[in-house]
């Protein structure tokens, strides 16, 4: 009784409430309430209802139509169960992921350190290159781990990136440097561009910005069997700001190229042009789609441009903000305002393949 008593009053609220906006606005107001029959049968219901003249001073009408919506209601509650489902299911997921990712780091490390022992040691050719494959084996799998815990972290909204002092052209100079030696080894041309302004103290996440460019470093020079691989850095004055620059990262190459679907759904997980591409590159599929999600945690985005048999450019483009009023940096900076970076190998993902 108490429960019917509620309900009806629930329902009288509701549609004096729709009574009263569809006489101030001259339209149409729907309303939904329940309806309990004498036996117990409970009716989810909608009402439309619109009003004619002024029922204040007796000259109006209330014209209604009321709809029975009780299946509706049964699917919309279904429906945000399911989505409550799979939210959880998700975070289970990714906590998961996370745990197994740190799990298998463990021994990975282990393994990796006690191969690079044993490469110092006396060894015939073979048992050389043995060692080397297992070195090599180890490192493809740690990068390989470290993106699946990136993308562990972005599914359940945990990747977070850091705002530091940072000098932008040694942070470029770095990861650079060693994908120099990478071009050099399939003899490509290895060109680097950055404007005056890279050398000067900005806040932003050095790290995170390394494992971007390397990443699209890596895959340029991947698909790129002959030619140019280069980077420019390039940036622009906000507008109306003196210390506010937005910096355009872009990373061409004359390799293999992209045809428009696949740019389309390029920065998918798990995505690359074809099965043959993992055959012969190997990776993921997941270095991309990591990171464009940590370009646009850092305020920006990445683009690409692409023709199949001319080369690909992508354009990571970035706002950054001066530290110390924007002074240019020289060999007399402080070291301790410019942020060691950290060397972590899983800033660039060498077996990533995206194209």
């Amino acid at each position: 009784l108490v429960t019917a008593r509620r309900n009806a009053y629930v329902a009288g609220f509701t549609l004096l409430a729709a009574m009263g906006r569809a006489e101030a606005s001259g339209e149409i107001q729907y309303a939904e309430h329940r309806i309990v029959h004498s036996d117990g049968e409970e009716l989810n219901v909608r009402v439309a209802m619109g009003i004619e003249g002024s029922l204040e001073n007796g000259k109006g009408r209330l014209i209604s139509i009321t709809t029975d919506i009780t299946e509706e209601v049964k699917r919309r509650r279904e429906l945000a169960n399911a989505l409550h489902e799979s939210q959880r299911a998700s975070r289970v997921k990714s906590e998961f992921l996370a745990n197994m990712s740190h799990e298998i780091r463990t021994p990975l490390n282990g393994v990796i350190a006690v191969a690079g022992i044993l490469a110092k040691t006396e060894l015939d050719n073979n048992q050389s290159e043995m060692v080397k494959l297992i070195e090599t084996s180890g490192e493809t799998l740690s990068h390989i781990i470290n993106d699946v815990l990136d993308l562990a972290r972005v599914e359940s909204g945990r990747l977070e990136v850091e705002k530091i002092e940072f000098n932008l052209k040694d942070a470029l100079n770095s990861v650079t440097a060693l994908f120099g030696v990478k071009a050099d080894e399939k003899g490509l041309i290895f060109d680097i561009k950055s404007d005056e302004n890279s050398n000067k103290i900005f806040l932003g996440d050095p790290t995170r910005l390394r494992q971007i460019i390397g990443n699209l470093l890596s895959n340029a020079i991947k698909f790129t069997s002959s030619g140019t691989v280069s980077l420019e850095a390039k940036s622009v004055l906000v507008e109306g700001s003196e210390n506010e620059y937005k910096y355009e990262f872009i990373v061409t190459d004359t390799g293999e190229g992209m045809s428009e679907d696949v740019v389309y759904r390029l920065f998918e997980r798990f995505e690359q042009a074809d099965g043959s591409i993992t055959r012969k590159h190997g990776g993921s599929g997941l270095g991309l789609s990591i990171s464009r999600a940590l370009a646009k945690l850092m305020g920006g985005d990445i683009e690409v441009k692409s023709e199949i048999g001319r080369g690909s450019t992508f354009i990571l483009s970035l706002p950054l903000k001066c530290a110390n009023d924007c002074e240019t940096c020289n060999h007399d900076c402080p070291k301790t305002k410019i942020t060691n970076i950290d060397q972590r190998p899983n800033i660039v993902d060498n077996t990533e393949v995206e194209e």
